[in-house]
C-alpha cells in the first residue's frame, strides 16, 4: 500500500470538480483497487507510454518492477507531473505538444525513434504498456506493432469509468471487455479485439 496514498486527477466533471475543492484533513472513503494486477514476465524490458493521468499507472509499473523506460506526453510542461519521481525509477522520455519541455511533438515520435535504435535482439524482450487517452493509446499501439507481436502490447484507455464494478458498461472496450473488471490493461493480441485500434474517441 502506498503511504501516503496519492491520486492523479484531471478536473473534467461534477465529481472531479468536487474532489478538487476538498480541504486537507477531510476523511474520504476510497473503493478499490479494481481489475487485475499487472505481472510482466521475468526479464521483460518494459516500455511504458503515458499521457494525461496515465502516468500514475505506468509510474507504479516502473517503481514495482524496474527495467522500465517511460515515455510521457503532455500538451505543455504545465500538464506534467510525477516527473522527478518517474526519473528516479525509470529512463524517462518527455514530449510536449508546444515544445515547452522535452521533445517538441507527440510522444509516439520519441517512442519510434527509441525503437529504431534498438537491435532486433534487444526488441525480443520488450513488453509495452500504454495508458492514457484513446487517440494516444491507439497511436502508440500502431507504432509498437511494427516492432513486436501484439501479444506483448497491453492498453489501458481513459474511458468515462463510472460504477467501477462492471455493471454500467461505461468502460466497455469494443469487444465487450470492461476496463474496471478485465483490465485496466487489456492485451492487443487480436486486432479485432484491440481496445486501442477499435476504440471510439470519447466525445466524437
Amino acid at each position: 500500500t502506498d503511504d501516503p496514498f496519492q491520486l492523479a486527477v484531471i478536473n473534467l466533471g461534477e465529481f472531479t470538480e468536487e474532489l478538487m475543492s476538498v480541504e486537507p484533513g477531510t476523511e474520504a472513503y476510497v473503493r478499490g483497487p479494481h481489475g487485475n494486477a499487472v505481472s510482466p514476465e521475468p526479464g521483460a524490458r518494459i516500455m511504458a507510454v503515458a499521457g494525461g493521468t496515465g502516468l500514475a499507472a505506468v509510474y507504479q509499473l516502473a517503481r514495482d518492477f524496474g527495467n522500465t523506460e517511460i515515455f510521457f506526453g503532455a500538451r505543455s510542461a504545465e500538464r506534467l507531473y510525477f516527473v522527478d519521481e518517474s526519473a528516479k525509477v525509470s529512463d524517462l522520455h518527455i514530449a510536449t505538444d508546444d515544445g515547452s519541455r522535452g521533445h517538441h511533438g507527440v510522444i509516439t515520435e520519441l517512442l519510434e525513434q527509441r525503437l529504431e535504435a534498438l537491435s532486433p535482439e534487444e526488441r525480443e524482450s520488450l513488453v509495452f504498456y500504454n495508458c492514457g487517452p484513446a487517440p494516444m493509446v491507439r497511436a502508440a499501439e500502431v507504432v509498437e506493432r511494427k516492432y513486436c507481436s501484439p501479444e506483448r502490447i497491453f492498453n489501458a484507455i481513459d474511458y468515462w469509468t463510472k460504477c467501477g464494478v462492471g455493471i454500467c458498461g461505461a468502460c466497455d472496450a469494443p469487444d465487450g471487455r470492461r476496463l474496471c473488471v478485465d483490465g485496466p490493461f487489456l492485451d492487443a493480441a487480436d486486432s479485432d479485439r484491440s481496445a486501442a485500434i477499435n476504440s471510439p474517441v470519447i466525445g466524437s
